[in-house]
């Protein structure tokens, strides 16, 4: 599947608007209105090629089908994926100093289906990859993702009890820095807007215990993944930490081990692992892991912690 979109100012302007409340006062985010050409920093690619699916043909939890596949009344999860530069600097070179209307296009190279039925569970675990490529430079992949989506069975009567309790697994790491923000409707909302992203549990409470098994409302996986790669690429205190001043990504790879619900302190934070470049990330909410994750970047003798 091929589609095009174009690289807006607005768009990523918004989206500053959006994280900017929740991220510390030490970072400091691009003014994208004001420069004529856009870096579009590595990650913020989730806010272009939103689906635009026709509101009759949504399913009932708000969000679009999946071609070929019959996942209605199925619980949809966002459980893992990766972000890469594939060919390094050249790739975030011409990524950089793309015009800020030129023309991009995504193309959704392959998609691989899993289905698994026991006497337990049966679910759809679907990934797929996608290459973003610039049609000033159409040979160049400037930035591939993967993403793994599971769809869980309708919940039974029985399971409701389980909406009082959220199991986690505490964070075993030792922060370096963190930061602790409360993410909020309004966040997910504007986040949702952005991306053209009705899926109910990101907005309706009721909707999101009655029907999804979940505490309350909780935040978009993608927007997760954005507030740690924002907090990263722009806080002042992360580089000097680091030893260097904006130290670029290269690649990000992450699991979804729970939802991070709105209206509750999490907690962000990264360590240094013994492997040369590469940082270990994760977000929390009452001492146990949200999200986790490791980061590859360029340029860092950040090796030797844990």
């Amino acid at each position: 599947m091929l589609r095009h979109d174009v690289i807006a100012r607005t768009q990523l302007y918004l989206l500053t608007q959006t994280l900017r409340t929740h991220l510390p006062a030490t970072c400091i985010l691009p003014e994208f209105l004001t420069r004529s050409r856009a870096a579009v920093p590595f990650g913020w690619h989730f806010v272009f090629f939103p689906p635009a699916p026709l509101e009759s043909s949504l399913l009932p939890d708000g969000y679009a089908a999946v071609p070929g596949i019959d996942v209605s009344g199925m619980r949809r999860r966002w459980t893992a994926g990766s972000v890469r530069v594939p060919r390094g600097d050249v790739a975030a070179e011409l990524m950089s100093e793309v015009p800020a209307t030129n023309e991009i296009q995504y193309h959704n190279r392959a998609e691989r289906v899993k289905e698994r039925d026991s006497a337990r569970i049966s679910k759809v675990t679907v990934e797929s990859i996608r290459q973003i490529k610039s049609s000033i430079y159409p040979d160049v992949v400037c930035v591939e993702e993967m993403r793994r989506l599971v769809y869980l069975p309708p919940a039974k009567p029985e399971d409701f009890a389980s909406i009082r309790t959220v199991h986690y697994y505490l964070v075993p790491y030792k922060p370096e820095l963190e930061h602790t923000f409360t993410p909020t409707p309004a966040l997910s909302f504007r986040f949702c807007a952005l991306t053209f992203n009705a899926h109910k549990i990101h907005y309706d409470s009721t909707y999101a215990r009655e029907v999804e098994l979940l505490p309350s409302a909780v935040l978009p996986g993608a927007l997760s993944i954005i507030l740690l790669l924002s907090w990263l690429q722009f806080d002042a205190c992360v580089a000097v930490l680091l030893g260097k001043e904006g130290g670029r990504i290269k690649e990000i790879t992450y699991d979804c081990v729970n939802v991070v619900v709105l209206n509750r302190p999490a907690t962000m934070g990264f360590s240094r692992t013994k492997r040369k470049g590469v940082l270990r990330i994760w977000i929390a909410q009452n001492k146990g892991l949200c999200v986790r994750g490791h980061i590859e970047m360029a340029g860092l003798d950040c090796g030797g912690g844990e």
